[in-house]
Protein backbone atom coordinates (compact mmCIF):
# COMPACT_ATOMS: atom_id res chain seq x y z
CA UNK A 1 0.00 0.00 0.00
CA UNK A 2 1.44 3.61 -1.02
CA UNK A 3 -0.09 6.63 -0.35
CA UNK A 4 -0.95 9.56 -3.57
CA UNK A 5 -2.10 12.72 -3.35
CA UNK A 6 -4.28 14.06 -5.41
CA UNK A 7 -6.81 17.11 -6.10
CA UNK A 8 -10.35 16.74 -8.32
CA UNK A 9 -9.55 17.66 -11.33
CA UNK A 10 -11.84 16.75 -13.85
CA UNK A 11 -11.34 14.24 -16.80
CA UNK A 12 -8.13 13.72 -14.54
CA UNK A 13 -9.02 12.89 -11.45
CA UNK A 14 -12.94 12.56 -10.34
CA UNK A 15 -14.23 12.17 -6.46
CA UNK A 16 -18.02 11.31 -6.03
CA UNK A 17 -19.23 10.13 -2.64
CA UNK A 18 -21.64 7.19 -2.36
CA UNK A 19 -23.11 7.22 1.31
CA UNK A 20 -19.41 7.29 3.38
CA UNK A 21 -17.18 5.74 0.57
CA UNK A 22 -15.53 8.08 -1.43
CA UNK A 23 -15.19 6.79 -5.03
CA UNK A 24 -12.27 7.57 -7.49
CA UNK A 25 -12.76 8.05 -11.60
CA UNK A 26 -10.67 9.59 -14.48
CA UNK A 27 -7.74 9.25 -16.84
CA UNK A 28 -5.54 9.75 -14.12
CA UNK A 29 -7.09 7.60 -11.24
CA UNK A 30 -7.09 4.80 -13.81
CA UNK A 31 -3.78 5.08 -15.32
CA UNK A 32 -2.73 4.63 -11.50
CA UNK A 33 -4.73 1.12 -11.28
CA UNK A 34 -3.08 0.13 -14.24
CA UNK A 35 0.28 0.59 -12.94
CA UNK A 36 -0.90 -0.60 -9.75
CA UNK A 37 -1.88 -4.08 -11.18
CA UNK A 38 1.33 -4.44 -13.49
CA UNK A 39 3.58 -3.42 -10.67
CA UNK A 40 1.85 -5.62 -7.62
CA UNK A 41 0.76 -2.67 -5.65
CA UNK A 42 -2.51 -0.66 -4.37
CA UNK A 43 -2.45 2.92 -3.12
CA UNK A 44 -4.76 5.24 -0.45
CA UNK A 45 -5.18 8.74 -1.82
CA UNK A 46 -4.25 10.96 1.25
CA UNK A 47 -6.39 14.23 1.85
CA UNK A 48 -5.07 17.65 0.30
CA UNK A 49 -6.72 20.98 0.47
CA UNK A 50 -5.32 22.39 -2.53
CA UNK A 51 -2.01 22.08 -4.93
CA UNK A 52 0.55 23.49 -3.00
CA UNK A 53 -0.11 20.58 -0.10
CA UNK A 54 -1.03 18.02 -3.10
CA UNK A 55 3.32 18.62 -3.62
CA UNK A 56 4.29 19.58 -0.23
CA UNK A 57 3.24 15.53 0.95
CA UNK A 58 5.32 14.50 -1.45
CA UNK A 59 8.46 16.69 -1.30
CA UNK A 60 8.14 15.71 2.37
CA UNK A 61 7.65 11.90 1.42
CA UNK A 62 4.32 11.47 3.18
CA UNK A 63 3.43 10.39 -0.15
CA UNK A 64 5.24 8.06 -2.94
CA UNK A 65 3.51 10.37 -5.71
CA UNK A 66 0.91 12.57 -7.06
CA UNK A 67 -1.09 12.77 -9.92
CA UNK A 68 -0.55 16.05 -11.04
CA UNK A 69 -0.87 17.33 -14.99
CA UNK A 70 2.36 20.03 -15.08
CA UNK A 71 4.41 21.08 -17.40
CA UNK A 72 8.51 19.73 -17.35
CA UNK A 73 10.24 23.38 -16.66
CA UNK A 74 13.97 23.32 -14.76
CA UNK A 75 12.55 25.20 -11.52
CA UNK A 76 10.44 22.14 -10.64
CA UNK A 77 13.27 19.30 -11.86
CA UNK A 78 15.21 21.06 -9.21
CA UNK A 79 12.58 19.80 -6.72
CA UNK A 80 10.21 16.89 -8.43
CA UNK A 81 11.44 13.83 -10.20
CA UNK A 82 9.32 13.55 -13.47
CA UNK A 83 10.52 9.93 -14.05
CA UNK A 84 7.97 9.36 -17.26
CA UNK A 85 5.68 11.57 -18.93
CA UNK A 86 2.53 9.40 -20.27
CA UNK A 87 0.85 12.26 -21.56
CA UNK A 88 1.29 14.94 -23.82
CA UNK A 89 -0.63 18.15 -24.27
CA UNK A 90 -0.41 20.81 -25.83
CA UNK A 91 -2.40 24.63 -25.87
CA UNK A 92 -4.63 25.29 -28.19
CA UNK A 93 -6.21 28.45 -29.81
CA UNK A 94 -10.24 27.47 -30.27
CA UNK A 95 -13.04 30.02 -31.30
CA UNK A 96 -16.89 28.89 -32.58
CA UNK A 97 -17.33 28.50 -35.87
CA UNK A 98 -18.60 31.58 -38.00
CA UNK A 99 -22.18 32.17 -38.02
CA UNK A 100 -21.95 34.33 -41.29
CA UNK A 101 -22.01 31.99 -44.47
CA UNK A 102 -18.75 32.93 -46.98
CA UNK A 103 -20.26 35.31 -49.58
CA UNK A 104 -19.64 39.38 -50.42
CA UNK A 105 -21.50 39.76 -47.12
CA UNK A 106 -19.08 38.45 -45.01
CA UNK A 107 -17.26 41.83 -46.11
CA UNK A 108 -19.49 44.29 -45.86
CA UNK A 109 -21.07 43.35 -42.22
CA UNK A 110 -18.50 43.63 -39.71
CA UNK A 111 -18.38 47.01 -40.38
CA UNK A 112 -20.82 49.54 -38.98
CA UNK A 113 -22.46 52.31 -41.64
CA UNK A 114 -19.80 55.56 -40.05
CA UNK A 115 -16.99 53.00 -40.77
CA UNK A 116 -18.56 52.79 -44.44
CA UNK A 117 -19.10 56.46 -44.65
CA UNK A 118 -15.43 57.35 -43.04
CA UNK A 119 -14.39 55.13 -45.82
CA UNK A 120 -16.05 56.76 -48.60
CA UNK A 121 -15.01 60.29 -47.16
CA UNK A 122 -11.29 59.11 -46.98
CA UNK A 123 -11.82 57.66 -50.42
CA UNK A 124 -13.04 61.10 -51.99
CA UNK A 125 -10.80 63.12 -50.01
CA UNK A 126 -7.57 61.04 -51.36
CA UNK A 127 -9.49 61.03 -55.06
CA UNK A 128 -9.94 64.83 -55.27
CA UNK A 129 -6.37 65.65 -53.85
CA UNK A 130 -5.17 64.02 -56.59
CA UNK A 131 -6.70 65.57 -59.20
CA UNK A 132 -5.88 68.64 -57.76
CA UNK A 133 -2.25 67.52 -57.34
CA UNK A 134 -2.38 66.45 -61.17
CA UNK A 135 -4.12 69.46 -62.39
CA UNK A 136 -0.95 71.21 -60.42
CA UNK A 137 1.41 69.60 -62.50
CA UNK A 138 -0.08 70.12 -65.92
CA UNK A 139 -0.35 73.70 -65.04
CA UNK A 140 3.15 73.84 -64.13
CA UNK A 141 4.49 71.72 -67.45
CA UNK A 142 2.30 73.83 -69.55
CA UNK A 143 3.79 77.28 -68.18
CA UNK A 144 7.48 75.68 -69.18
CA UNK A 145 6.57 75.83 -72.83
Amino acid sequence: MINVTALPYEPYWQESMEGNTTRYSGTDYKQLVAVGQALNFTFRVLPSRNWNEVTDQVEIRKSFMSTVLRGVLPQRLERWDYTFAFEQTAAKFVMATPIITPSWLSFYYPLSGQVWIGVLACTLAVCFTLVKVNMQVVRHEQNQY
